[in-house]
């Protein structure tokens, strides 16, 4: 099933917040064919995809279409907005298809689209300017149809330096409206927005775009990057063919072609081009050494090679260009080269020179240790090449080796170790020289045999032997074993079965391990098997269970109608019962319903219905019918007893009664409230009609205040039903959102709305945030009546003072006055917030009331404008805003009294690490950190180490112990690459002998092609997280292109772990990037699918039994695949998926 989003007759894939949303499902077969005509398409679930978890959205705050029937393997449902607007964001929404066929099956599959009203394209001419040139950014607003938004207001909100990371002030920097950056799209939705470069430094900065639509009532916000700069620089090492790329010796001479360019693309011709430093980026403060120029030559427009000589230190280095006396300053402009003495790698072969990494216990293996020269050249002086240890991955526990070679050493060394006892472990050797030793790394397996065992199907007659397929193994050589059985449990009832050993022998080739049925009665049975290589099973012979069921007939029931019912109709089950391989419909001699119980009040209704069962004319079905009046309204557990041949199974099937549906409205009906809100002080009347038969007279309105905690707005309304309808007027004194809900018995119903007297429009670039003690707070606003005009009127303030942390009152009134609006004016006030005395070092809110007279009336509406009070002035910043995982990072602060002066002797403390996708962070992912004591001038420098693992922004609040104890945060970015993986994401199974090929691109964070990086790829089995440090592949890639391109391609059947999930691990430059991506790998493909065993739905309740239903079938053929052994290995709990649950911890596999 794939599924594809419309708006109309066009794709679409970004809708407004009250679009009608439309589905096109296409359902086929893996052969090609699709499903029958008729097949049913439901919308399901709704979940709004946010960082972290899914947030799934309520049933009641959406609408969707009923069933509908497929055609060709086509068809189309909807979705749409009920009572206001979805939440601007991206959505997933699960639709399931049910095939028409006798033998139906189900799929369920993602949809995915954006909910946003405003969308906003921004582009400039270059993304590189020259010092002074203006840049002009092009707007261009939209809405999510595609339609241009004619009249809205675009500006520059701001500009970071991303350098620093710190917004500039506009104004100091000679930007303000002598420039036009305010503007108002014409017709085509397009503006133009244009600023002055002439006091920037060279520099990276990124712009903010600040768009809002008064007939829209929306407002966006966009962003670009532009770097101002003299030149922009590309370039890669030239390298001998079969030479390691970017690996050099010490002293060493690299040879290196750089292409440069002026900002407007241009090649920048007859320049000087010298390497002037070295910069060893790897760990913080960065270090650098001055560079050893050999030769630099112009052997192209714009493209120069330079000679250079590698430090005699080894490490990572990147260099730095002079271009004509400009010197360049960002190491990411070129790539980075290594410097080391050797290279070493580890083959390991088994007793027979196979090369393996899979050994029997005891078995001799032998390492080959291949030393290589980066340079091509002879080995340096090596001194002992050593098998140094192994570790047990499981338990960690290291075991000393110790066989080693210290003359005669070659580029390839053998040396020879017995292995250990079945496990998992990694090898390290060393090899050791006079200045350094050089460590690495190979993992490999001691195991006797692997073995296969499953089932040859899944359900057997009695008296039937249960084949059992055994299959012996290590590597491509089959194993004979012996099988024993040690006990068999029936799993219902926790019964052990006595047993006869029944010992067998399996060839090497694989063979079957029958089971004898006889004297088990119908039931599901869990046999553990023994499976040695020696005489007798003994305490360390492999245990294998497998599953199975002894059935006579198997039934299959299910409700019409979906199995929601109203009491007017008949409930109607149908009932099928089929032999056990599910292949043949068998005879039913008779169905009686023994129990009809409500499960929520456990009532049987079993003698309150007049039961029918027949069977269907012409087929091996039956149905059975019942009158739905006389049952109450709710779900209901419907016992059958289902005879065939001689014997009987009792089978449960769900269905629920609905006596009514509220539905709820304005009058005269308002469908888009949040576009068309509601005057305050004025009645809003609310038609309550209930649409079915019920008994219920009276019910209740209840007004929730959305802005306040979801508290009552107003005191409950009780209206009483007049022909199952009622009108309610209420009328609401506050402008906010709001939600009406309706109540009647146990039913619900929900219309979101929102109130407004008058529109106010703070200004918070005008308005004062941050202040002093001693200074006031400034508020600008413009303020619209009702219909959105500007007409001149008085407006009455006052302002009252909270506590942000607490919502305690300060001061109950900081100001009080009345403000004449004019048209096309802004209006502010200034009041001190520290007219009591009561103000202290912190976050405030004003709580502003803002009261216009309206008819002779007076109308209160309230605003919120947030302040801080600081004290001292404390502020925090890194080094640099992006820095590569691992790195070292070095925070400044600086603390000042409020008249500048510096405060010397404060200690400063890193106080908490918060990531934006983890959260905080433990200390287990703080490596080192430290505090630091203020100088004279009121500055400090702090160090942070994080685990590699953290990427991503991370914020630092730190803070300073005197008085106040106040507090501050840095923020930066952890990731020095820009990485982009291309392939075709419509797959993500892979066959075993299939490639997996991808488009890789690698870029700096500033934008530039990342050129001569690494690319290494590594593939870890699910069962085998990254921690273990074993992959199951292990390749390494061609490195980037000039233009920082690899293909990235390895085929699956290099993956040690066979069929499974793999997490793809794409490291870049050693790890200083990756890119995660999860694929299958399988020799047959598998769907499975969920029921309750009684209520035959995917929604069970608590406590019933969960049937996991599996298809298997052959990879790209479709053909079923027969005897597959299933196992259930863990559950993931919803939303938070991170919670788990284990077979015995949590539930039972039966």
């Amino acid at each position: 099933v794939w599924i594809s989003t419309w708006r109309g007759s066009e794709w679409a894939w970004q809708f407004a917040p009250n679009d009608n949303i439309t589905f096109e499902v296409h359902a086929q077969y893996f052969n090609g064919t699709p499903v029958p005509d008729g097949s049913n398409i439901t919308v399901g679930k709704l979940f709004l995809m946010r960082d972290g978890p899914p947030i799934p959205i309520s049933s009641d705050k959406y609408d969707t279409a009923s069933v509908q029937p497929t055609s060709s393997g086509v068809g189309r449902t909807w979705l749409k907005a009920r009572g206001g607007p979805l939440p601007e964001g991206y959505y997933m929404v699960m639709i399931r298809v049910k095939t028409n066929e006798t033998n139906s099956v189900e799929e369920l599959a993602e949809g995915w689209f954006e909910i946003r009203t405003l969308r906003v394209e921004l582009s400039t001419d270059q993304w590189a300017f020259p010092p002074g040139q203006n840049v002009t950014v092009h707007v261009i607003v939209r809405k999510t149809d595609n339609t241009p938004v004619p009249n809205a207001n675009v500006s520059l909100a701001g500009l970071k330096d991303t350098t620093t990371w710190t917004d500039l002030d506009l104004e100091s920097y000679g930007i303000n409206e002598s420039y036009p950056i305010k503007n108002v799209t014409d017709a085509t939705g397009k503006a133009d927005i244009t600023f002055p470069t002439t006091q920037l430094e060279q520099g990276e900065y990124e712009v903010k775009i600040r768009v809002s639509s008064e007939s829209l009532k929306a407002k966006t916000e966009g962003y670009i990057w532009f770097s101002l700069r003299s030149y922009t620089v590309s370039g890669y090492f030239v390298t001998e063919a079969g030479r390691e790329y970017g690996v050099y010796a010490p002293d060493e001479e690299i040879k290196m072609q750089v292409e440069i360019y002026y900002p407007n693309g241009t090649h920048a011709t007859g320049k000087n081009v010298q390497v002037y430093k070295l910069v060893n980026t790897e760990s913080w403060p960065w270090s650098d050494k001055d560079a050893e120029m050999i030769s630099s030559v112009n052997i192209s427009e714009g493209v120069y090679e330079v000679r250079f000589r590698a430090p005699k230190e080894s490490g990572r280095y990147n260099p730095l260009l002079n271009i004509s006396g400009t010197l360049l300053k960002s190491p990411w402009d070129l790539p980075q080269f290594e410097v080391r003495s050797l290279g070493v790698s580890l083959t390991l072969y088994n007793t027979q020179g196979d090369e393996t990494e899979e050994f029997a216990p005891g078995e001799d293996v032998t390492v080959n240790i291949r030393i290589k020269n980066p340079t091509g050249g002879a080995l340096p002086n090596i001194t002992e090449v050593k098998l140094d240890k192994y570790r047990n991955i499981a338990t960690g526990e290291e075991t000393e080796i110790g066989a080693k070679k210290t003359s005669n050493i070659e580029e390839s060394n053998n040396l020879t170790f017995p292995a250990p006892s079945e496990g998992e472990y990694v090898l390290v050797v060393s090899v050791k020289m006079p200045t350094a030793t050089v460590y690495e790394e190979k993992w490999f397996r001691v195991s006797s045999f692997d073995l296969e065992a499953w089932p040859e199907k899944w359900s057997y007659s009695k008296g039937e032997n249960v084949s059992v397929h055994v299959r012996a193994f290590r590597g491509e050589q089959g194993i004979a074993v012996n099988v024993s059985t040690l006990n068999i449990t029936n799993v219902w009832t926790g019964q052990k079965i006595p047993v006869n050993p029944n010992q067998q022998s399996i060839p090497d080739t694989g063979g079957t391990y029958n089971i004898s049925s006889s004297g088990l009665s119908t039931g599901e049975y869990e046999a553990e098997l023994c499976v040695f290589t020696g005489s007798a099973c003994t305490q360390t012979s492999k245990r294998v269970s497998v599953h199975f069921s002894v059935e006579t007939f198997v039934v299959d029931v299910w409700p019409e109608k979906g199995g929601s019912f109203v009491p007017s109709e008949n409930v109607t089950l149908n009932v099928e019962v089929w032999n056990p391989d599910h292949t043949s419909l068998l005879s039913i001699n008779s169905i009686s319903l023994i129990k009809l119980v409500n499960t929520r009040t456990g009532k049987n209704f079993i003698s309150s219905v007049d039961v029918s069962a027949f069977m269907v004319s012409g087929e091996e079905r039956w149905k059975v019918t019942f009158p739905a009046s006389s049952l109450e309204e709710g779900e209901y557990d419907a016992s059958l007893n289902v005879t065939s041949g001689t014997e009987s199974i009792l089978w449960h099937a769900w269905f629920k009664i609905s006596n009514f549906e509220i539905k709820l409205q304005t009058v005269p009906p308002v469908f888009n409230p949040w576009d068309n809100p509601f005057p305050v002080e004025k009645n809003i009347t609310f038609n309550i009609t209930v649409v079915g038969n019920t008994t219920l007279t009276n019910g209740t309105l209840y007004i929730k205040d959305n802005l306040k905690n979801w508290v009552d707005a107003i005191p409950p309304k009780d209206f009483t039903l007049t022909n199952n309808q009622a009108l309610v007027n209420v009328s609401l004194s506050d402008a906010s959102e709001y939600t009406a809900v309706a109540q009647v018995g146990t039913a619900e119903v929900f219309y979101w709305f929102k109130t407004q007297a008058f529109e106010i429009i703070i200004d918070h670039q005008l308005s004062t945030h941050d202040i002093k003690p001693s200074d006031n707070v400034n508020i600008t606003f413009d303020v619209k009546n009702s219909t959105g005009g500007e007409t001149g009127f008085d407006v009455i303030v006052n302002v009252s003072l909270r506590r942000s942390r607490d919502w305690s009152i300060v001061n109950a009134s900081v100001y009080n006055g009345v403000i004449s609006a004019e048209s096309n004016k802004k209006e502010s006030f200034v009041f001190d917030p520290n007219a009591s005395g009561d103000i202290e070092a912190g976050e405030y809110e004003a709580e502003i009331s803002f009261t216009i007279v309206e008819d002779g009336t007076p109308i209160t509406q309230k605003e919120y404008f947030w302040f801080q009070v600081r004290t001292l002035d404390f502020w925090a910043w890194p080094d640099k805003p992006n820095y590569l995982p691992g790195d070292e990072i070095i925070i400044f602060v600086n603390l000042k009294e409020p008249d500048g002066t510096g405060i010397s002797g404060r200690n400063i403390t890193i106080e908490k690490v918060v990531s934006r996708t983890k959260g905080e962070l433990p200390e287990s992912y703080i490596l080192d950190k430290n505090s630091s004591i203020t100088d004279s001038q009121g500055s400090a420098a702090l160090k942070l180490k994080l685990s590699p693992t953290i990427t991503g922004w991370v914020d630092v609040e730190l803070k300073e112990n005197g008085t106040y104890e106040q507090r501050t945060w840095a923020g930066f970015n952890i990731n020095g690459y820009s990485v982009t993986l291309e392939r075709d994401w419509d797959k993500w199974a892979f066959s075993l002998k299939e490639n997996y090929t991808a488009d890789l691109y690698v870029y700096f964070i500033n934008g530039t092609p990342a050129a001569g990086r690494s690319v290494r790829v590594e593939a870890y089995r699910e069962d085998n997280p990254p921690e273990n440090k074993n992959p199951n592949l292990n390749e390494t890639m061609s490195p980037t292109n000039a233009s920082g391109y690899t293909k990235v391609q390895f085929n699956c059947s290099n993956l040690t772990g066979g069929a499974g999930r793999y997490l793809v691990a794409i490291i870049i430059d050693d790890k200083a990037a990756k890119y995660d991506d999860w694929i299958k790998v399988e020799s047959y493909h598998v769907d499975a699918w969920v029921e309750g065993q009684d209520t035959g739905r995917e929604e069970v309740r608590p406590g019933e039994v969960v049937k996991v239903l599996v298809k298997a079938e052959e990879f790209g053929t479709g053909n079923p695949i027969v005897g597959a052994n299933v196992s259930l290995l863990k559950l993931h709990k919803l939303p938070e998926w991170d919670v788990t649950l284990e077979p015995g911890v949590g539930f039972n596999v039966t």
